[in-house]
């Protein structure tokens, strides 16, 4: 009988090891996507389904949104909402905004800042008085030649900047603002979650098994909750994409035209345009961007100053001996950037000290 000899026979045989245990894993990585694709759910499967929230509820994201009647807002928050979401209470308005109902018309010498945004400004994880929007008047009273300072906020987690333009344009001229203040972060050009494609765990266009080992890197320590359908709010990272996708594959068709920097180029100067036509400013703030360039290049080119928060964020992390941002009391934790309450409050100072010698002078 032929003995194999020498070390080929057993590179071979490691060799065929290796494949066979990487397909292994890549057919449990795809097991993994669609499970995780029924976890956390599609709008236009699990919408009809998810059950709508008592007073005081905890609730998931899912519970708190409705179908929008724009295909480009796509979802939004349901009205008349008290519950507790990431742990926090919010409320919501009879023209479903977060915060109290804006009086129609305006009252007069009332300076109204109308901001626009996602889970950042929406204040994900602190209660509806502890969000920037909310503290900015009383910082701001005596700073600008109006009776009373007012805001309203009309940002929603998981919404790109696409949705959010086109929410002002929806909504904007009714609340009569003096200010327009949008927010941007790391995943304004991507897909929020729910709108995905179905998962194909046939396709060979991706690995699958890529996708888990990153995705498990930008989740560690988070927690989960098990509920079904809409359960977990997009995240936004400071620094990068957090969860959404722009992978073609991922997006539908449908929503393409949302995605991506050209979009987000659009959208931008789809907001300038608004506030030249309705004669409001435009402002934006941003605690900094992987696309920081472009993004610059994009309000520079349409006229909307910018405040970036990421230096003075950073000083005030380490005053109080936190190294950076991320691990300070000024996030809600270093696995979920979003600011907590000091967070809040120290990014309503800055804009306070910004915002009027950033302002027209007329």
């Amino acid at each position: 009988m032929t003995r194999f000899r020498g070390p080929l026979p057993v590179l071979v045989l490691s060799g065929i090891g290796v494949v066979a245990g990487m397909v292994v894993l890549e057919a449990g990585a795809r097991i993994a996507a669609m499970r995780e694709e029924r976890r956390q759910g599609r709008l236009d499967r699990d919408l009809g389904v998810v059950p709508i929230p008592h007073q005081g509820a905890t609730v998931t994201l899912g519970q708190m949104i409705r179908r929008s009647e724009d295909p480009r807002i796509v979802y939004e928050l349901r009205p008349r909402l008290d519950v507790i979401f990431a742990d926090a209470r919010v409320t919501t308005s009879d023209a479903g905004h977060r915060g109290p109902d804006a009086a129609r018309p305006k009252p007069t010498r009332t300076f109204r800042i109308v901001g626009v945004g996602d889970s950042y400004m929406f204040g994900q994880g602190v209660a509806d008085e502890e969000t920037y929007l909310a503290r900015l008047p009383g910082l701001m009273s005596g700073a600008l030649s109006a009776q009373g300072i007012e805001t309203v906020n009309l940002a929603v987690p998981g919404f790109n900047t696409v949705m959010e333009v086109e929410t002002l344009r929806n909504r904007g001229s009714a609340l009569e603002p003096d200010l327009v203040l949008i927010e941007i972060v790391g995943n304004d050009l991507d897909l929020p979650n729910f709108l995905w494609n179905v998962v194909d765990p046939w396709t060979a266009r991706r690995s699958f098994l890529l996708d888990f080992v990153r995705g498990r890197l930008e989740s560690r320590g988070m927690a989960r909750t098990e509920a079904a359908g809409l359960q977990e709010a997009p995240r936004d990272e400071a620094e990068g994409g957090g969860r959404f996708s722009r992978d073609d594959d991922r997006v539908p068709s449908r929503y393409a035209s949302m995605v991506g920097l050209g979009a987000f180029d659009q959208a931008v100067a789809d907001l300038a345009a608004w506030g030249r036509a309705a004669d409001v400013p435009v402002l934006a703030v941003t605690h900094g961007v992987w696309f920081e360039r472009e993004m610059l290049a994009a309000l520079s080119t349409n006229g909307i100053p910018v405040l970036v928060l990421r230096s003075a964020l950073r000083q005030r992390a380490r005053a109080l001996g936190a190294p950076d941002y991320g691990r300070s009391p000024l996030a809600l934790s270093p696995h979920d950037l979003h600011p907590s309450a000091l967070g809040h409050e120290a990014i309503a100072e800055e804009l306070a000290a910004w915002i009027p010698p950033n302002l027209p002078r007329s």
